[in-house]
């Protein structure tokens, strides 16, 4: 059962993040039924992460364009990482850890990979 459980997180994860790239390619004026498409999921799980990102402001819905784009906190991790510069010039993250936390448990800040035009 746990196993199950974390193949679950795990497919969730990748497909919150593909999302992810979908939305900061922008351009494309996608629909639900459309990152549902692309995803490989159902256009209900897609609307689940579309809120979901958006709740922890990830993701904003832009009326105008009736599209979702990349929102405040999504823009914001993209400056930090360009601004960091460690990202492109050795193609992996900088992780950083507390001190006296063991490598163990893992909870250092993990940069994500730098979002490519």
């Amino acid at each position: 059962m746990l196993k199950k459980e974390r193949v679950q997180t795990v497919q969730a994860t990748e497909k919150t993040l593909e999302l992810l790239e979908i939305l900061s390619a922008g351009g494309e004026g996608l629909h639900i039924g459309d990152l549902a498409d692309r995803l490989q999921i159902s256009s209900k799980k897609v609307l689940l992460l579309l809120v979901t990102l958006e709740s922890h402001g990830m993701a904003r819905w832009d009326e105008r364009g009736r599209e979702y784009l990349p929102g405040r906190k999504t823009e914001a991790l993209a400056r930090r990482i360009l601004e960091l510069g460690e990202v492109g010039k050795a193609g992996t993250a900088a992780v950083s850890k507390k001190p006296g936390q063991s490598k163990a448990r893992g909870k250092g800040r993990v940069a994500p990979p730098p979002i490519l035009p």
